[in-house]
């Protein structure tokens, strides 16, 4: 059986085929006002936003919602992005409302649900987004189950943002969370290695800092995430601005500087997976790095062996570091790659062990 977030990973895919949104009616909506250009936009893309292979699903969800919007049809199915703090769930709501106010002469609200006002809600018309469900109080939680049965009915979509999946929302009550649950819910994952050398390379060249190849490699392979690169890249831009040093030579040892001092704060990657690893299998440090070999713990052990082993870790090292000989843990790898063809819970976990490593 598959889990409640891989389940909504391959039905994001497959709802945003043609005729395949869960729930969409074809009437149109004649409460927002829409400018006739909106009937073809032109390219699906999001103002300011980079498309990559982590934010690519969110960002189809998100633009086929606001398309479907923009041209008058009726949504009756919400879309819920989430993922963990640095994915750019934020980035990725300024895009929607950007992209709404230059499409529509439609309103639209971007709250928090930290700051959930239910006099300043629109139930109905315009376009809503609630970021932060994660922060949402028990209190207003009856409201927006309210505000989401009268969007529904009326048709006018919707769009959330949250720190953690669904199934991950203990907090709030089943009468929301099963609301929720029938959304069209898409993870959002932080932007990897490659997809920060693509974004800090296109905002280099957006502020005219000739940043050779390697100084980009740099600075997305020091960073803990796109955040922490993107705000590297801007200490950059200034110092490099008030020095006047815009050469790609002169800008070299600023660019190694920074460098140093990233990777001086930075968890190591062993730090990182185990402490991830426990985390989301609940065990303990020691008991992962112990002799136990209970099936609640001997599986978060293998799967620690097989993200190190991705990593580059070499067979030998892994060995040392685990105290087990050379064979248990390429049978562990081994085993770990087996089980993650066929087994949906493994993969999830695999998939919120990575979203949390910087």
């Amino acid at each position: 059986m598959k889990s409640k977030d891989r389940a909504a990973e391959d039905m994001s895919a497959k709802a945003l085929e043609p005729g395949g949104t869960p729930e969409a009616r074809e009437e149109p909506s004649a409460r927002n006002t829409i400018r006739r250009e909106a009937w073809d936009p032109g390219p699906s893309v999001l103002p300011g936003v980079e498309l990559i292979p982590e934010n690519q699903a969110a960002v189809q969800a998100v633009m086929e919602l606001l398309r479907r919007l923009a041209q008058g049809h009726a949504v009756s199915y919400p879309v819920v992005i989430y993922g963990p703090p640095g994915s750019g769930k934020t980035h990725l709501m300024h895009g929607a409302v950007a992209w709404w106010s230059r499409w529509t002469d439609a309103p639209v609200w971007c709250l928090s649900a930290a700051e959930w006002d239910e006099q300043l809600v629109p139930t109905e018309e315009g376009l809503l987004i609630i970021e932060d469900l994660h922060h949402l109080a028990l209190r207003d939680a009856e409201t927006l189950c309210q505000v989401l049965d009268r969007r529904r009915a009326f048709g006018s979509g919707l769009i959330l943002t949250s720190g953690r999946a669904v199934a991950e929302l203990q907090h709030l009550p089943r009468r929301l969370t099963s609301r929720l649950s029938a959304a069209l819910v898409v993870p959002l994952w932080p932007a990897g290695v490659e997809s920060r050398r693509r974004i800090v390379a296109a905002q280099a060249r957006h502020w005219q800092l000739p940043l050779t190849e390697e100084q980009v490699r740099q600075l997305a392979e020091s960073s803990d995430g796109l955040r922490a690169a993107l705000g590297q890249l801007q200490r950059l831009r200034h110092q490099a601005s008030r020095d006047g040093s815009l050469a790609a030579s002169s800008l070299t040892p600023l660019v190694e500087q920074l460098c140093r001092e990233m990777e001086a704060v930075r968890p190591s990657l062993w730090e990182q997976v185990l402490e991830q690893v426990c985390a989301v299998f609940g065990v303990s440090r020691r008991e992962l790095l112990g002799p136990s070999r209970l099936g609640r713990v001997l599986l978060p052990r293998q799967l620690a062996m097989y993200l190190l082993r991705q990593a580059g870790w070499s067979l030998p090292q892994l060995a040392r570091a685990f105290d087990r000989d050379h064979a248990t843990v390429l049978h562990a790898c081994r085993k770990v790659e087996q089980r993650l063809q066929t087994d949906a819970s493994l993969w999830a976990a695999l998939r919120r062990v990575q979203a949390r490593l910087h």
